[in-house]
């Protein structure tokens, strides 16, 4: 699910750019809004994206009883 998190890792990106590009920087509230969440999701989505995948310690083993 690596590629999941590439494109939340953008999402976010295009969420701190938004107000620029769209013009509507001048509603404070909205902005910081759209910047603080686009900077929270890119950074879950990027440490998420660069974890090691060994998650084999995570799924149960079958047939160990």
């Amino acid at each position: 699910m690596k590629g999941l998190s590439w494109v939340n890792f953008v999402l976010g990106l295009w969420l701190i750019i938004a107000p620029f590009v769209l013009h509507y920087r001048e509603v404070s509230l909205a902005t910081w809004n759209s910047v603080i969440v686009g900077i929270v999701i890119a950074i879950l989505a990027i440490a998420r994206a660069l974890e090691s995948s060994d998650v084999q310690h995570l799924q149960p083993h079958h047939g160990a009883h």
